[in-house]
C-alpha cells in the first residue's frame, strides 16, 4: 500500500509538473505574441498620427498664414429728404392798406397803398386845380385828409372835411347848387343826382349830391352828429368821391370801377363821435397805422 501510495503520489506530481512546464511556456508565449501584435497596432497608429499631424499645419499655423478677410462695410441707404412744409404767411405782413388816425377830429379810415396822402390845396394855389373842392353851403370848412391815386387816364381822390357850429339844416345844404338853385328846382326828379337827397349807408344817413364837368365827377356825402352841447349844432363831416380824367385823354375811363374802389374806402370810415351804427369798417386787414400826417 505504502508503494502505491508513493507510486501514486509521484505520478500525480509528475503530471502536475508536466503540466506546469507545458502550461509556462504556452502562457509566455501567447502573452508575448498578444503584445507584439499590440506594439505593433500601437506603432502604426502612431506613424499615421505623426504623418496626420506633418501634413495638416495646426489651425494657429493656418490662422496666421491666411490673409484676414475683410466683410464690406454695407452704404447705408440716403434718408429720403423729407419735403419742407410751406411757411404759413402770418396776417398783417403784407398789409394792402394803411390806416389814417386823427385823434384831435376823432376819424379814422383805410385806404391802399397804391393812393397817398395828398397835401392840402390852397384856394389859391394856381399849379392844380382841386378836382374836389369843399362843398359847404356855409363858410369855415377844413379839410382833415385827402388821399389820391394819380394815373392815367384817370386819377381818383377821397377827401374828408369838417364844418363845425353847423345846424342840421345847414349840413344838409351845399355850395353846388346853391339852396337857391334847389328851391328854383320844381318837380324834383328823384333819379337826378345833382339834385341834395338823402341817403342811408351802412345805418346811417347822409346828404348826398354830385357835381360832373366835361373832365371830373364828384359824389359829396353830408354827415351831421350832434354836438356835445346838445344846443341844435354840432359838426358837419364831409366826404368828397372823386375821379378826374387826365387833360387831352382820348381813352376810355372806368368810372364805375374806379368809384368802387372809393366806396372802399368810404367803408372803412369811423368817426368818434357817432353811434356805433354808424359808418364802420369793411376791410379785414392789420394795417400800419399812421396818426396824424398832415
Amino acid at each position: 500500500m505504502k508503494q502505491a501510495n508513493e507510486k501514486a503520489g509521484t505520478g500525480l506530481g509528475r503530471a502536475m509538473r508536466r503540466t506546469f512546464a507545458l502550461s509556462v511556456p504556452a502562457t509566455m508565449v501567447a502573452t508575448a505574441a498578444v503584445a507584439m501584435v499590440f506594439a505593433i497596432a500601437l506603432d502604426g497608429c502612431s506613424s499615421k498620427t505623426k504623418e496626420t499631424s506633418s501634413n495638416q499645419p495646426s489651425q494657429t499655423t493656418v490662422a496666421q498664414n491666411q490673409a484676414p478677410v475683410v466683410m464690406p462695410t454695407p452704404t447705408p441707404e440716403p434718408s429720403p429728404v423729407k419735403a419742407e412744409t410751406p411757411k404759413k404767411k402770418v396776417a398783417g405782413r403784407n398789409v394792402a392798406t394803411i390806416r389814417y388816425k386823427n385823434e384831435d377830429d376823432g376819424i379814422s379810415f383805410r385806404y391802399p397803398r397804391s393812393y397817398k396822402m395828398l397835401p392840402e390845396i390852397k384856394a389859391d394855389d394856381t399849379a392844380w386845380a382841386d378836382p374836389a373842392p369843399m362843398n359847404f353851403a356855409q363858410p369855415g370848412g377844413a379839410v382833415l385828409a385827402n388821399v389820391g391815386h394819380i394815373s392815367d387816364p384817370a386819377s381818383s381822390f377821397f377827401k374828408i372835411s369838417v364844418n363845425k357850429g353847423l345846424t342840421q339844416e345847414q349840413c344838409g345844404q351845399f355850395a353846388t347848387p346853391s339852396p337857391a338853385e334847389v328851391a328854383n328846382t320844381s318837380p324834383v326828379d328823384a333819379s337826378d343826382e345833382s339834385i341834395p337827397a338823402k341817403a342811408t349807408l351802412r345805418g346811417a344817413e347822409f346828404t348826398r349830391v354830385e357835381n360832373a364837368t366835361e373832365q371830373t365827377d364828384v359824389k359829396y356825402f353830408h354827415r351831421w352828429i350832434q354836438g356835445s352841447l346838445n344846443n341844435g349844432v354840432g359838426s358837419c363831416y364831409e366826404f368828397a368821391l372823386s375821379v378826374e380824367e387826365t387833360p387831352g385823354n382820348t381813352k376810355s375811363v372806368d368810372y364805375n370801377g374806379m368809384f368802387d374802389r372809393l366806396q372802399r374806402i368810404f367803408s372803412t370810415v369811423k368817426l368818434a363821435d357817432e353811434p356805433s351804427q354808424a359808418v364802420t369798417a369793411g376791410v379785414t386787414s392789420h394795417p400800419a397805422e399812421v396818426t396824424n400826417p398832415q
